[in-house]
Formats: C-alpha cells, structure tokens, sequence
C-alpha cells in the first residue's frame, strides 16, 4: 500500500506532521528538543481529542529514525499524554525506530507489555511491517 501523504505542514526544529490518504496520523520527530516535543505532545494531544469526539479509530505512524535517544523530558511528556488521553479512544501507535540494541529492548518491553485491547503501541525497525500491523490493527478494531 503507497498512501499519498498530505502535508498539514513542517514545524520547525525536528518536528513534522502529515495526514496519509488512508487517515494514518504521520509524524517525524528527528530531535528531542523541548519545543520539538511539545509540538508532537500539542498536535498529538489535540488529534487525540478529536478522534474521541468522533469516536474514531486513532491511528499512527511516528518515525523516530533520525532521532538518537529520548531524553528525560520527552519521557515525562510521553508519559503525561498518556494519561490525557480518554479512555474510550481506540489507538494503534506504531513507531518506527532505528535498529540498535537500545530501541530493540525498548521495543521488546513495549511490545511485551499488557496493553489495552483498544490501546497499542508497538515498535518496528521496518516502515512496511509498521504500516502492515496499522491495517490489521483496522480490520480488528474498525475505522
């Protein structure tokens, strides 16, 4: 599947975000800098809230290739839009990361951990295998 990838627009200092022809949620975020993070957590946070209000199926796709390691701050950020988030929304969050042993075991605990049945996160090295896992993440939960 090639999903044409419409740009909402490039926010300056490592962060972009897009919607894909198919409704997939594409962000980049190639620096952890404080207000690189907080646009993902602004613009993340508010998709979030819409999909809710919509009752829709918030899927996404967040390249992390260009990014070394999360810092602290981003951690705690991460953390804080986790628990904003309503209950209710129905989330598949893939993230596509470098291949290296510090995101490897990353992953294993996230992909290992028991999640919401409506709720998921998971880690892939492959932009095919992430984008694969979204669509039966749709067939499973619905649009």
């Amino acid at each position: 599947m090639n999903a044409k990838i419409a740009h909402y627009g490039e926010l300056e200092n490592g962060f972009e975000y897009s919607i894909r022809d198919d409704g997939i949620h594409y962000y980049r975020l190639s620096d952890t800098k404080r207000v690189s993070v907080d646009a993902f957590f602004d613009v993340n946070l508010r998709i979030s809230l819409d999909c809710a209000d919509r009752d829709e199926h918030c899927r996404s796709l967040m390249d992390v290739t260009e990014m070394e390691f999360p810092t602290p701050y981003a951690v705690k950020r991460v953390q804080a839009l986790m628990r904003l988030k309503p209950d209710h929304l129905r989330t598949s969050f893939a993230v596509i990361t470098q291949p290296s042993i510090f995101y490897a075991l990353t992953g294993a605990i996230f992909n290992r951990m028991r999640q919401e049945e409506h709720n998921h996160v998971r880690m892939f090295t492959s932009k095919a295998d992430a984008r694969q896992w979204l669509d039966d993440r749709l067939e499973e939960l619905g649009p």
